[in-house]
């Protein structure tokens, strides 16, 4: 049921998970591994597990072959079909950002490799690369994008290393991208409005972003980590540095990639804070830097509020130390939408579609044989729905039929269809036979009986009538009415009955008198009278 769920089901619905999804991530360090285990679900985010392992530094192998037996104690702890995301450093990658003329991202991406090529130390060829789109302008068509170059070797060794450890990777993003999804997702920082800067310093590396209303507007990676570099430029061959000094230099450079910020950024505001990711001990000395030298107060980078976030739960057993230590993978597996579909897995390095073929020929025959199963099921089905509607359908004619005959009538007691519809058919030739007569004489009963009602109308009029015929049209008085009239005071009958005799000739549409009614007085109260009808001229 997985794979037909992955097949024929939406991944998102509305921007939230259809079904809950589990994601692993993954950042490596010189010396460190960290782990972190984030379950997807519409209401809310869940971190499940936060885990650290030690590259040993003491054993003879080489560095891939202890990071790959590293790796394999972290792959059995991988939840199956759960979505994995690495990260790369940023200090290995090239980053330029550019103004292009288009719009859609499929166009972008068909000319951004021929955009970079002038700018990375590498061959085209030998590169990997993908973008993010900053922003759009309608009005100029054009889109600003962030384009990341990185040579292919080094993205292989981290995708080769994995495979060994039978770890596959479904998204490789950069460390940069992470901090920065990891500040969108706290609270607090989500809330500022106007522009800062992330200074995530690492060992061996630093990567600074500028944010502005929520959004990454510039970046930077330095080639300087809080520790002493491994090797010393040439022009200081003999002369080692100590650590304070490196820290003072590498301040001052912070400094300077701040300082072009703003200048390149002519339109944003000066940098308000700064949020520092790093040693604690680094962090002293770089805040009274800050505050003397850039003048701009400098703070911690608070990762333990994720868990304020209302849209984020943490139910992971035991508490970290320092929160600060799992900023990075946090901000792997929090990713943001905009570095959602990010990855250097490119090129050559693509996830191959064999596992997506394999698993839609598995989904065709389990739809294979279930569509076999259901057949049967279905015709069941069928069979049992056409017999109640047969059922239904046979009601209602029998209550149809019965409608057609008067209640009193005794054949309205028979419960068959066929039996039914004989007694209507009996009942109809009856009523025809018995209205025959009138076809003949180009009479319409109905309709004059309707008109007499009108005019003898019994609510104004105390009438009562004794008979009416209705003869051959040609005959000299075709229609003849017959009643007692009685005033309804009591008094004067013949008074009121004058009223009657007027609405008949104001009242009378297809009839008209033949003769004046001739009224006569009833020995104790009323009035006799017997009027005669024909159809007028072309009422016919």
């Amino acid at each position: 049921m997985l794979i037909l769920k992955n097949l024929f089901f939406p991944r998102l619905l509305h921007n939230k998970p259809l079904f809950p999804i589990r994601r692993v991530a993954i950042h490596i360090e010189s010396t460190t591994i960290h782990v972190a285990h984030v379950q997807d679900t519409r209401t809310k985010t869940i971190i499940t597990a936060l885990e650290e392992y030690q590259i040993n530094p003491g054993d003879a192998r080489t560095y891939t072959q202890r990071l790959v037996a590293t790796l394999k104690k972290i792959a059995p702890k991988i939840e199956k079909n759960a979505e994995i995301i690495v990260t790369f450093p940023s200090s290995k990658v090239v980053v330029k950002e550019l103004t292009l003329p288009f719009l859609d991202e499929e166009k972008i991406r068909m000319v951004i490799e021929y955009e970079i090529e002038a700018v990375i130390p590498f061959k085209l060829e030998n590169a990997v690369t993908d973008f993010i789109i900053l922003s759009r302008s309608e009005v100029k068509e054009s889109s600003n994008v962030l384009v990341i170059a990185a040579q292919k070797e080094e993205v292989k060794k981290i995708v080769d290393a994995l495979h060994k450890a039978d770890i596959e990777p479904h998204q490789i993003t950069i460390d940069l991208f992470s901090i920065i999804s990891l500040f969108g997702h706290i609270p607090t920082y989500s809330k500022l409005k106007h522009a800062y800067a992330v200074v995530d310093m690492g060992p061996q590396s630093t990567r600074i972003a500028l944010i502005n209303s929520q959004t990454m507007i510039a970046t930077r990676t330095l080639l300087q980590g809080s520790e002493l570099p491994t090797k010393i430029n040439d022009d200081e061959i003999g002369q080692p540095i100590d650590l304070a000094t490196h820290h003072s230099r590498l301040f001052s450079e912070i400094s300077f990639t701040l300082d072009s910020f703003e200048i390149k950024q002519s339109s944003v505001p000066e940098i308000e804070k700064l949020f520092f990711i790093g040693t604690p001990s680094v962090f002293s000395g770089f805040e009274e830097y800050a505050k003397k030298a850039i003048h701009c107060p400098c703070e911690v980078l608070a990762t333990e509020q994720i868990t304020t976030n209302p849209t984020i739960q943490s139910k992971i057993s035991l508490q970290p130390a320092s929160w600060q230590t799992y900023s990075r993978v946090l901000g792997a597996a929090l990713v943001s939408p905009a570095y959602e579909s990010f990855t250097l897995r490119r090129k050559e390095l693509e996830l191959s579609p064999r596992p997506l073929i394999q698993q839609q020929l598995l989904a065709g025959i389990i739809l294979f044989t279930l569509a076999l199963g259901a057949l049967g099921l279905q015709g069941y089905f069928q069979v049992e729905e056409g017999t109640e509607q047969i059922t239904l359908l046979e009601e209602r004619e029998i209550k149809r039929l019965r409608s057609a005959l008067p209640t009193d009538h005794p054949g309205t007691k028979k419960k068959t269809i066929k039996t039914l519809a004989r007694e209507v058919e009996t009942y109809v030739q009856e009523q025809e036979e018995l209205w025959s007569a009138f076809a003949t004489q180009r009479l319409r009963p109905l309709e004059i009986l309707q008109e007499l009602t009108i005019l003898f109308n019994k609510k104004k009029f105390d009438v009562d009538i004794e008979h009416i015929i209705i003869s051959r049209n040609d005959a000299p008085n075709p229609i003849e009415i017959k009643g007692v009239f009685r005033s309804k005071t009591g008094k004067e009958d013949f008074k009121h009955f004058t009223e009657l005799a007027d609405d008949i000739g104001k009242l009378a549409k297809m009839l008209v008198l033949t003769e004046e009614i001739d009224p006569s007085q009833l020995p104790d109260k009323g009035v006799s009278f017997t009027a005669h009808f024909k159809l007028r001229e072309g009422a016919l």
